[in-house]
């Protein structure tokens, strides 16, 4: 008699997480000036989208940053980086995007004003 045993493996991975470290929410920074914008990134790697010949895995990408809606920057990795931000208040958005270019979902962003 011969017996075997199978399991399949049910573990997923864990769901990405994006958090702007700084700027805080609602920091009052000077007008005018570039904002060093930090943020950390889990469960997710950063890549360069659209490599020739390379298929992206579920939990890769890139970022994107926005200033009051619009897109002001593409993000491939953790090292911070400044926006020009105008006088006046404003919101910073970063928001994770698949290596297809298609937003992750459910949606993994955060914002600051």
């Amino acid at each position: 008699m011969l017996a075997a045993s199978f399991s399949a493996s049910t573990a997923k991975a864990a769901a990405p997480t994006l958090t702007i470290l700084s700027p805080s929410d609602g920091a009052l920074v000077p007008g005018g000036d570039p904002v060093a914008v930090r943020f950390a990134v889990s469960d997710f790697t950063m890549v360069q989208p659209g490599r020739a010949g390379q298929i992206g895995g579920p939990n890769e990408g890139h970022a994107r940053a926005f200033l009051d809606g619009q897109v002001v920057r593409l993000v491939t990795d953790l090292e911070p980086f400044s926006l020009f931000v105008p006088s006046g208040p404003h919101t910073i958005r970063m928001r994770l995007f698949a290596d297809d270019g298609a937003p992750l979902s459910p949606d993994v962003s955060a914002s600051v004003r």
